[in-house]
């Protein structure tokens, strides 16, 4: 998707969704852009067996899952199913939308659809690894 309102940048060649199942972890993966500012957000839908399932992201029992600046989604969706995700829409994260931002100071980086892609891997093998551990911080 390309939006008016957007620079031009490496997003322009990258697709706009991604979905697959991690290999480490059986879980099925979906990367999604924001229609409005064109970041990139990564998801990972959680089993029903899984003791994360239907817990709210601020409530994971302590843990902290060390994905791109933490999980900041929990919820069902659409399709029934329930994901913890993330976005890559914080501080020092540069998004496609124009804006009347400062000139950038060198940080900031564009966290392209490979990056989000290895995040919500990571995510997966945190969610798959920890669901039998008893204590849970931090989710390394």
């Amino acid at each position: 998707m390309k939006n008016e309102n957007w620079e031009s940048g490496e997003w322009d060649n990258e697709p706009d969704s991604l979905d697959w199942i991690d290999d480490y972890s059986g879980y099925e993966c979906k990367i999604k852009r924001n229609k409005l500012a064109g970041f990139l957000s990564g998801y990972v839908s959680i089993p029903e067996n899984n003791r994360f399932y239907g817990i709210n992201y601020d409530d994971h029992e302590g843990c902290e899952f060390m994905v791109h600046e933490g999980v900041n989604f929990s919820g069902f969706c659409k399709d029934g199913k329930y994901r913890l995700g993330f976005s890559c829409d914080m501080c020092f994260d540069v998004l496609p939308l124009k804006s009347e931002m400062p000139e950038l100071e060198g940080d900031e980086t564009y966290k392209n659809i490979a990056y989000v892609k290895e995040q919500t891997e990571l995510l997966a093998k945190q969610v798959y690894e920890l669901q039998y551990r008893n204590y849970l911080k931090p989710c390394r």
